[in-house]
């Protein structure tokens, strides 16, 4: 994935809209992809997130609900330091593209653009649904 098929991908997506340009390229540099086989697990029960959660294409599931988890995801786990509730793996037919933005890069993010870190949470994007 080139770093404007992220860019395209990014600024379609709530917290990310309200992003310069300039700023979405740092952001589109800094994201790893990382794609999920369907059915694989994405983030185990319990565990710590080092990154947040950018769904691309597919889609990724909460295992203990049976539903989708947001297109963006982690945000709230990431500035709590929160563990998982279930595992989240990646869509059984669909699978998972997403990229992986690390936690350093988010906290980078948010305070250097903290209006993505209200737009994110004013969407609801971040939170299970």
């Amino acid at each position: 994935m080139t770093i404007i098929q992220k860019i395209i991908a990014l600024k379609e997506l709530p917290g990310f809209q309200v992003l310069r340009q300039s700023e979405l390229m740092r952001v589109a540099e800094s994201a790893c992809r990382k794609d999920y086989a369907p059915g694989k697990t994405v983030v185990a029960p319990g565990a710590v997130l080092s990154h947040l959660y950018i769904v691309v294409e597919g889609a990724i599931c909460d295992t203990a609900s049976q539903t989708r988890i947001p297109r963006v995801w982690g945000a709230d786990l990431l500035l709590a330091n929160l563990t998982t509730a279930s595992a989240l793996t990646a869509d059984l037919t669909l699978g998972a593209l997403c990229l992986r933005l690390s936690k350093r890069h988010f906290f980078t993010l948010i305070y250097e653009c903290p209006a993505f870190l209200v737009d994110l949470m004013q969407s609801g994007m971040s939170v299970p649904k």
